[in-house]
């Protein structure tokens, strides 16, 4: 695009707040904005065109993936705590979300008795947050912590080169009739 028409555009939205403060008509600023927006995307190289399209569509396709991800915990009967939240995690952290089915199997490998739960925890010290599956039992004993460690550490490598986080723990919670069903 050439720099002046980047300047009339500025001048253009300049004019456009002006006189919607001024008179609070917007129907003038449209005439005379939109042209110069078509123009400007008129000169705007195709491949930016197309990055923003390939970006739009592979946002949808992250999104596609998110609810499926979501739904197969789901079925695998992992309660999901907030699942707007998790999905906006994931979204902020894509690279993880082909990695929880495979951390989900090696939870369920080394804790078969436990009920799992997915949320996204928030540090309330500082500015941090990160997927957290708790693993709760009908009777908590001086193993659970070591077996929660090495479930952990058949995953932990995985996320090496990630940039979100899935932490497993337990709160020590007692299940309720419905988590046990």
């Amino acid at each position: 695009m050439r720099v002046g028409s980047f300047d009339r555009i500025q001048d253009e939205i300049g004019f456009a707040y002006d006189y919607q403060e001024s008179s609070g008509e917007f129907t003038e600023c449209q005439e005379r904005l939109f042209p110069i927006l078509d123009l400007m995307l008129s000169e705007m190289p195709l491949t930016s065109q197309e990055q923003w399209s390939t970006q739009s569509l592979t946002t949808q396709s992250i999104i596609t993936e998110i609810d499926s991800c979501l739904e197969n915990l789901q079925k695998q009967g992992i309660k999901l705590k907030d699942p707007e939240k998790i999905r906006d995690y994931l979204l902020r952290f894509p690279d993880i979300i082909e990695i929880i089915p495979r951390v989900i199997a090696v939870v369920r490998k080394c804790l078969p008795d436990a009920w799992l739960f997915l949320e996204v925890y928030k540090d309330p010290e500082i500015d941090d947050q990160y997927l957290i599956l708790y693993a709760r039992f009908r009777e908590y004993d001086e193993t659970t912590l070591k077996r929660i460690e090495e479930a952990e550490a058949g995953y932990l490598d995985w996320f090496t080169d990630k940039e979100g986080w899935l932490q497993l723990s337990t709160d020590f919670q007692e299940l309720e009739a419905e988590d046990a069903l």
